[in-house]
């Protein structure tokens, strides 16, 4: 069950990436939005920021055929091994689809696990060497001190933070609710109500 636990708040992108996977099989990848479509992509498809990307759009498209079915609840095969329902639109698998079935749990499954800080889902910008330059008052009766100053620049010759920044979350993988609350605690925020 835990497997299955996340946390809407500290991992809203494994949503977003689990319900964009799900939209990939029933309707196709071309109906997906840019934003969906984003995160299911691998980091180094994505331009550099601090967006996260989990990757598996390529498992997705390689997904046989035809192993999910969609229609009405009077098109269910009778031979189904699983079928659900949403309003009017059924989806279910028979046993040629099993494998397809396998292989999309373990996608979701890859997305609902990793942790959601992993640098594999960041496009991280290239590390640049630093410039260092030594200071010192030519003109000074008494000796000034020297201070070292190092400035970072990209390619364009622009300047550039040293370490890029990405956002951080605690990640809620299940049950532990304990520790989140410590954590939010620790940080100083007050619930409002319970």
């Amino acid at each position: 069950m835990q497997n299955w636990a996340l946390d809407p708040l500290t991992a809203p992108e494994k949503l977003l990436a689990i319900r964009a996977a799900s939209q990939w099989v029933i309707y196709g990848p071309e109906h997906l939005d840019p934003e969906s479509m984003s995160l299911l992509i691998r980091p180094d498809q994505a331009p550099t920021g601090p967006e996260r990307h989990f990757g598996v759009a390529d498992r997705l498209a390689s997904l046989p055929p035809g192993w999910l079915c969609v229609g009405r609840h009077k098109d269910v095969s009778q031979c189904a091994r699983y079928k659900a329902h949403s309003g009017e639109t059924w989806v279910w698998v028979t046993p040629n689809g099993m494998k397809g079935f396998s292989d999309f749990t373990l996608i979701i499954q890859d997305i609902a696990r990793v942790a959601i800080n992993s640098q594999t889902l960041f496009h991280l910008p290239p590390i640049y060497t630093p410039i260092q330059f030594k200071t010192a008052d030519t003109g000074a009766k008494f000796d000034s001190p020297i201070f070292t100053v190092q400035a970072v620049v990209n390619e364009s010759g622009h300047l550039v933070t040293d370490i890029p920044y990405y956002p951080l979350r605690q990640d809620n993988l299940g049950g532990d609710t304990a520790s989140l609350r410590s954590a939010i605690a620790a940080a100083g925020i007050t619930s409002v109500g319970r």
